[in-house]
């Protein structure tokens, strides 16, 4: 005789049975893209709507422990939003998704993980304000006992927040160490592939008696992040697709082999240039790449070690530092310029604009914030602040608008 004993939580029980069940045959990260995809609409608005929140969060520029925490839940935010990008990776397979994140896109090697790279970087970038806030923490007097707490609480506040900047630039020295050595990994990848695909186009070229375009690389989007900001922005084109529209531009007539010269392509008259010139020119816009992708990626590292070498200095030391980096970002930009010209590929025009238009970031780094931008915006603010009803709340806003800029957008990202 089967004697059988009901629980009153056996609903409970079943469905609790069932989830483990279901976290057993699929794991949690396919569960998470199976929710994600039924509630991707919901979860972008709450995204949304809190970084919305957080960007009118009272803020202040002083580092102490008020108004710190937004950029810990800012710095939690953005991990969850590269979450959801990984998440709907798979989804969304419809866009064009290039491992190295260049605006030049072609095959990746098996034994490279660009993608693993470029993860990496965009985990970095968003831990940034959160180590940010553990350098701030660290330096709080409440972390000390007895004797030391009470010499601590009496020392200057200017000490204390001698002490804070201090913190702050060795850990972005740090941060900025590891993304040079992630984003110099990603690129020496790149240019060994595209390498490996120039060598067989010659190869090709040799075998059919024929000219076909080369293709110099293409630049790194967005600093290797792997989630891009800009919306609507289109995928790269592939290498194929690029090699295609080049030699769309090179088409010369059969009857008189005149090639028609537009205003657009004037600055391409190497294709009719014997074939030494041409390689010649072609080998000197590849050397203005590398140079300027090179200094593109360095002047972060420079800047941070510059910052850390002149913390609790006089800000007039670090004049010397702001000018040199950016020398270096119109060095880079000059050198890419070629690359980036009216005949480029549109993805890579964006890419060298936004560079270009991220020159405006210098007016909120040191020197030039202490003594130009503040002092200009303190008193824009004081002349707006005293009319009815915009005022406060147009001062409130550009306050809180530089200080985004400042704090998470000045350097790449």
């Amino acid at each position: 005789m089967d004697v059988r004993y009901e629980e009153s939580d056996g609903g409970a029980t079943s469905t609790t049975g069932q989830w483990l069940l279901s976290v057993r045959q699929q794991g949690l990260w396919k569960l998470y893209q199976t929710w994600l995809q039924t509630n991707q609409n919901k979860v972008l608005l709450a995204d949304e709507t809190i970084s919305r929140l957080l960007l009118w969060a009272p803020h202040s520029e002083i580092a102490n422990g008020d108004g710190q925490w937004r950029q810990v839940v800012w710095g939690f935010l953005s991990l969850h939003r590269l979450t959801v990008d990984l998440a709907l990776r798979e989804h969304n397979h419809s866009t064009s998704d290039d491992a190295y994140g260049t605006s030049i896109s072609l095959s990746t090697d098996a034994n490279f993980p660009a993608s693993s790279l470029r993860i990496a970087l965009t985990i970095l970038q968003c831990l940034g304000p959160i180590a940010q806030e553990l350098a701030v923490v660290g330096t709080q007097p409440q972390q000390w006992e007895g004797d030391d707490a009470t010499r601590v609480r009496n020392e200057p506040t200017s000490h204390n927040d001698a002490r804070t900047a201090c913190r702050q630039a060795r850990v972005r020295l740090y941060l900025e160490k590891a993304r040079f050595a992630l984003r110099l990994t990603l690129l020496i990848g790149y240019w060994r592939r595209m390498w490996q695909q120039y060598q067989q186009q010659q190869e090709e070229q040799r075998l059919v008696n024929a000219d076909s375009a080369n293709i110099a690389p293409g630049l790194l989007l967005d600093g290797g992040l792997y989630h891009v900001y800009r919306s609507g922005l289109q995928g790269a084109p592939s290498i194929e697709q690029e090699r295609a529209r080049i030699e769309r531009q090179q088409y010369r007539g059969r009857r008189t082999n005149r090639r028609v010269v537009t205003a657009r392509d004037r600055q391409h008259e190497e294709t009719q240039q014997s074939p030494q010139k041409s390689r010649r020119s072609f080998g000197l816009a590849v050397s203005r790449i590398l140079l300027g992708e090179l200094l593109y990626i360095f002047r972060p590292l420079f800047w941070a070690q510059a910052e850390d070498a002149t913390v609790g200095q006089d800000l007039s030391t670090r004049w010397n530092a702001w000018i040199v980096s950016l020398g270096m970002d119109l060095a880079s930009l000059a050198s890419l310029k070629t690359s980036a010209d009216s005949a480029g590929n549109s993805s890579t025009k964006e890419e060298w604009s936004r560079r270009r238009m991220r020159l405006f970031l210098y007016l909120l780094r040191s020197p030039a914030w202490e003594r130009y931008t503040r002092r200009g915006t303190q008193a824009l603010s004081g002349a707006v602040d005293v009319v009815p009803l915009f005022g406060k709340l147009f001062t409130n806003y550009l306050w809180d608008w530089l200080y985004y800029w400042k704090l998470y957008r000045a350097e790449e990202g």
